[in-house]
């Protein structure tokens, strides 16, 4: 039987979100909206930068320690190498 407390760390320390952007006219700011796939709640933001203050807020609101909440990503950790995405094969 699976251990309760590691699936309460495992949902803590993973967080997926369906990202939109879109502009209302050709020079209008950039909007967005978040969808988490584990919830299905839906935030909506008038700029990026609102966009990624969430973010940031989702990531640091888990607490320190180099893992998930300490902000740092793959990109900004020297000590993390980031895994690239192999493109899938399309089968005919």
């Amino acid at each position: 039987m699976p251990d309760r407390c590691d699936d309460k760390r495992l949902r803590a320390a993973y967080q997926a979100y369906l990202i939109r952007l879109w502009q209302d006219g050709a020079d209008s700011l950039w909007r967005s909206s978040t969808e988490s796939v584990q919830s299905g709640e839906i935030q909506h933001f008038a700029s990026l930068t609102e966009l990624f203050a969430f973010l940031e807020q989702q990531t640091d609101a888990s607490g320190p320690g180099g893992g998930p909440g300490s902000g740092r990503s793959a990109v900004s950790d020297p000590t993390r190498t980031p895994t690239a995405r192999q493109p899938e094969e399309k089968t005919t």
